[in-house]
């Protein structure tokens, strides 16, 4: 309970505790605990461990198929008209064969090297004036084999260092952003939340580490 008065103060100085925290090291303590028992050797047991856990790792990537396979998880898909997008113009603009009578496939969630992305999550889509910029996302165009993340740009204002958090805000004349996965800043899923300060309601994008340009 006494290292709970100091997480404050690192979180201040080195951010949220998610990005320090040893819970993944730490999980691997049982193996190293019955390699130890098992070898028998004490004489420089760091180098024992390490030597037999790189072993045990050559031996599940090599005999893995899975571990390197780019695997993509497509949901449910629905079939709409380009012309009833509210999106069109900037799908149409991103795919320029595209044609208004032209029928495309949507759909609701797709994963992507074990990440999720779903419409009204934010995704770091580039940077503006120093600040990060995120966009939310409307819907997920499936065109294969490419994906296309349809998102609202947000306006960032400013950056909140008590929430480590950024303000952002929807514009009126807001524009869309057809882009694909792979050209993102940032694969991190990010969400929005409210929050009132003083009366005041504010949209704020938590990161879970330093997004800095």
């Amino acid at each position: 309970m006494h290292y709970m008065i100091h997480v404050p103060h690192w979180m201040i100085k080195f951010g949220p505790v998610v990005c320090y925290w040893t819970m993944r090291f730490e999980g691997r303590h049982k193996l190293f605990k019955r390699l130890t028992s098992v070898m028998g050797n004490y004489i420089n047991i760091p180098k024992s461990l390490a030597n037999r856990y790189q072993e045990y790792q050559c031996y599940y990537l090599l005999n893995n198929d899975n571990y390197f396979r780019q695997e993509t998880v497509i949901g449910k898909t629905q079939r709409k008209m380009v012309q009833d997008l509210v999106y069109k113009e900037a799908l149409m603009a991103r795919l320029p064969g595209l044609a208004n009578d032209r029928v495309i496939k949507t759909t609701a969630m797709v994963e992507v090297m074990g990440t999720s992305y779903k419409p009204k999550c934010c995704l770091l889509v580039g940077y503006h004036d120093d600040l990060p910029q995120f966009g939310q996302v409307l819907d997920i165009v499936v065109d294969h084999p490419q994906i296309y993340l349809v998102l609202e740009v947000l306006t960032t204002c400013h950056f909140y260092n008590h929430y480590f958090s950024y303000e952002v805000v929807t514009m009126r004349n807001t524009q869309c952003a057809v882009l694909l996965i792979s050209e993102l800043k940032d694969f991190q899923v990010l969400h929005l939340r409210q929050v009132t300060i003083e009366m005041k309601t504010i949209k704020l994008i938590t990161p879970k580490y330093n997004i800095d340009p």
